[in-house]
Formats: C-alpha cells, sequence, structure tokens
C-alpha cells in the first residue's frame, strides 16, 4: 500500500508572509522649516569714512513661502523690517528693509536670490553700484553724519541658522557707492 493515504513535501521552504500594505493616508508635505514670523533684535555697526556708530534695533522677520504667482526660483520670500520704518522722518540708525521679492510686471518675483541649505537660509546678491531692484529690495538708515535720509542697497550677504525656534545670524548691506557698509547680527525667536 505504498502511496495510500501519504502526503508528498511541498518543493522548496515555505513561502514568506506578505508585505504589510503600505498605509499612504495623512502623508504631510515637507516644506521649509523656516517658514514663519520671528521676533529678533539686530545689532550692529554702519562703517563709513567718516564714522561708525553703533545700533539696535528691534525688528520682525519674516519667512514665507512664494505665492501662486510667482516668477523666480526662490522657494521662499523673506522679509526683514525694524519697527522704525526706514523712509520714516527721524528714523533711528540701523532701521532695516530687507525684502527678497520684487514686483516685476505687478508679479512677485526674485530680487535677492535665496538658497536652503540644511539648517541655513542664505541671501547673497546684487551688483555693486546698482540698486537691488531699483532701490525695492533693501535700504537702511545710517544716520546722521553719513548720510541722508535712507540707503539704497546693492549688495546683500547674509546667513540666517535655526535651531529649533531659535534664529540666529549674520546680515552685511553695501551701499550703491560701495562706501557704507551695515554690519549686523540678530538673534530672536519664532512667534506662535
Amino acid at each position: 500500500m505504498a502511496g495510500c493515504g501519504t502526503v508528498s513535501p511541498p518543493d522548496g521552504p515555505p513561502a514568506p508572509p506578505p508585505f504589510d500594505p503600505v498605509n499612504t493616508v495623512g502623508v504631510v508635505d515637507v516644506t521649509n522649516p523656516f517658514i514663519g514670523t520671528f521676533d529678533v533684535n539686530i545689532t550692529g555697526q554702519v562703517f563709513s569714512a567718516t564714522s561708525s556708530p553703533s545700533y539696535s534695533q528691534p525688528a520682525v522677520l519674516s519667512v514665507e513661502q512664494t505665492p501662486t504667482a510667482y516668477l523666480g526660483t526662490n522657494t521662499v520670500i523673506v522679509g526683514l523690517n525694524t519697527r522704525v520704518i526706514p523712509s520714516a522722518a527721524g528714523g533711528s540708525i540701523g532701521a532695516v528693509r530687507l525684502t527678497t521679492s520684487a514686483l516685476t510686471g505687478g508679479i512677485p518675483s526674485d530680487a535677492i536670490p535665496v538658497s536652503f541649505v540644511v539648517d541655513r537660509l542664505l541671501i547673497n546678491g546684487g551688483t555693486p553700484g546698482i540698486p537691488l531692484a531699483n532701490g525695492a529690495a533693501a535700504e537702511f538708515r545710517p544716520g546722521p553724519g553719513i548720510a541722508n535720509g535712507v540707503v539704497r542697497v546693492a549688495t546683500v550677504h547674509a546667513t540666517l541658522i535655526l535651531n529649533g525656534n531659535l534664529i540666529s545670524g549674520t546680515i552685511d548691506m553695501t551701499d550703491v557707492s560701495g562706501l557704507i557698509l551695515d554690519g549686523a547680527q540678530l538673534t530672536g525667536t519664532r512667534r506662535p
């Protein structure tokens, strides 16, 4: 009765269990961690051939997504404004207005290049002697004894570093003559 009632062994080892199904519900888009509004303080010194006053200014730093209608390659728009508007009469030394976006044909576009490298936001651009976006992108108030009114910026070199909700960095801006330099540092925290 050979072969009667016997079961032949299966070919090879048993098959592994199937993979669990991939859950695609609730996937979150990764956004730039700098996006938000920060209350910061800017401390610096304005250098020129005649003097070099120091200053300290509270300011608001904003990092926003680019709008749907946007020309350029920057992934965010960065703005830095002291609470004393630079164009206001009697504005204090070191008052700053900086934006990396300007209007081109009514549509926001790159005014200053912005790049994001790990925990650093880099803002570097401009041409000596030529105002950034015809003066619309950056300016600072150097104070009496250096120049009257605001100074149009030709070049900006900034590095912003994020550590959780804390932000710090350096900003250097030169005027169109190349003779006035605003060298500043900032520190601050993200608003809730």
